[in-house]
């Protein structure tokens, strides 16, 4: 298989969850001989102590910022330049929050293959205010992007990936073949990865996980029954 038939991956985000996540990826991809061994991170441009926050991943491989004392794969190459980062890549995986996001997606569109795939990381719904709707962000990606966009999604703190404790998430796609051939980027022995055609279903449910957790502490703060939690269900 020559380069240019490979699999090259592209992860957009530097924050705490784009750096597991381009962690995750890079010890799986280094396995896989379908995939070039070099990840193109984006990372926004930052000077941390008069460096550029890219230069010190690539140099010192840790993300000094958002992840400081995790050493990462050395296949994994920051840059700051959007347009060098989504050139020539066949998978984009979205760890960028939903709130800047709509800032970076007419770079996105106008850089990306038609046969690129896109996977969304990042949970929320969009809401546009005046007594609009909600709509889910994977809705936003199809129309910007032009193309059905995945969705990686778990009930999971960030921090327990980062600690290696046994996690699960839920890989909502169109395609359930497609699905299980990229839920092996992320699979490892502590992260568990199951695929569903359904990607709306698995956003929603992301939502719907955080607000019952947030009424979940309500209910504690508030010193009440238990039993307060199961009258809500």
């Amino acid at each position: 298989m020559t380069t240019s038939e490979k699999e090259q991956v592209t992860i957009l985000g530097s924050g705490n969850v784009g750096t597991v996540i381009a962690d995750v990826v890079s010890i799986n991809v280094r396995r896989m001989p379908h995939f070039i061994h070099k990840i193109k991170w984006w990372v926004f441009h930052e000077i941390i102590n008069g460096e550029k926050l890219s230069d010190i991943i690539n140099n010192k491989h840790e993300n000094v910022k958002y992840l400081p004392g995790k050493q990462l794969s050395n296949i994994i190459h920051a840059v700051t330049d959007l347009e060098m980062a989504c050139k020539g890549c066949t998978i984009l995986i979205l760890c960028i929050p939903p709130t800047y996001l709509s800032r970076v997606l007419p770079t996105i569109q106008s850089c990306l293959s038609p046969n690129c795939k896109v996977i969304n990381v990042c949970e929320g719904l969009k809401y546009s205010g005046n007594g609009a709707i909600f709509s889910t962000y994977s809705e936003m990606l199809n129309f910007y992007l032009q193309r059905e966009v995945s969705v990686l999604h778990g009930c999971y703190n960030i921090d327990d990936l980062i600690n290696c404790e046994e996690v699960e998430a839920t890989f909502g796609c169109s395609n359930v073949n497609i699905g299980l051939a990229l839920k092996k980027l992320f699979e490892n022995k502590f992260f568990s990865v199951n695929v569903v055609e359904d990607i709306v279903l698995v956003e929603l449910t992301s939502v719907l996980t955080r607000v019952c957790g947030l009424c979940g502490g309500f209910i504690d703060a508030l010193d009440v029954s238990p039993n307060t939690k199961a009258k809500g269900r």
